[in-house]
């Protein structure tokens, strides 16, 4: 079961997602049960660095895994970090391509190095190449 909770954050095909999602877990073999993709604002998010991961600076997502096998997880994401990355980058996907970043995370994939983050980068935009234009 997939979960979305947009409120005042930035709207998106959640039909979609959750297909891609599914296609990014099916990829990889992972056997997802649950996941929430979760946007708050800089402050809530940058809160959530500080008390869990005591980090005191702002992402644009922190992904929690709860259980392992199978899969039950949460995605954390700024919708002013992913804004603002998205004008950063000329992109209105930012959104699609940090909750699948989450979703690779889940399924094992780090971005600690270099290498590690070219391939979670690169494993991005193919899941990306799935969202139509104009989406």
């Amino acid at each position: 079961m997939i979960q979305h909770f947009i409120s005042d954050g930035i709207k998106y095909d959640t039909k979609l997602v959750d297909t891609i999602i599914q296609k990014i877990f099916s990829d990889y073999n992972c056997d997802l049960l649950s996941l929430q993709v979760i946007q708050v604002s800089d402050n809530e998010l940058l809160s959530i660095n500080r008390d869990f991961l005591q980090h005191n600076y702002l992402t644009d997502i922190i992904t929690f895994t709860l259980s392992e096998n199978p899969i039950e997880g949460e995605l954390y994401i700024s919708y002013e970090r992913v804004q603002e990355n998205g004008k950063e980058n000329n992109s209105s996907f930012e959104i699609y391509r940090v909750v699948f970043h989450g979703c690779l995370h889940l399924c094992g994939f780090n971005d600690s190095t270099e290498q590690e983050k070219k391939q979670i980068r690169s494993l991005e935009d193919w899941y990306l190449s799935f969202v139509p234009r104009g989406t």
